[in-house]
């Protein structure tokens, strides 16, 4: 089996759900990374989440707003 460039490597995605962020997260997965999806969109978060995971990828899926100082 070859070694994907991001094997053993922990990602933080956010906006994961947006168009740029999903080819990210699509992306990093298919190279091996452990996934950490951010987005304010919980429900296309967790259908994206459940996807990759489908795949063999370890997935967690948080909400998050980066605008918000306090978050």
């Amino acid at each position: 089996m070859t070694r994907q460039r991001l094997d053993g490597k922990v990602t933080l995605i956010t906006g994961g759900t947006g168009g740029l962020g999903t080819a990210i997260v699509e992306l990093f997965a298919r190279e091996g990374a452990r996934l950490v999806i951010t987005d304010v969109a919980e429900g296309p978060q967790r259908d994206l989440s459940h996807r990759i995971e489908a795949r063999g990828a370890e997935v967690v899926a948080a909400r998050l707003d980066v605008s918000s100082a306090r978050e």
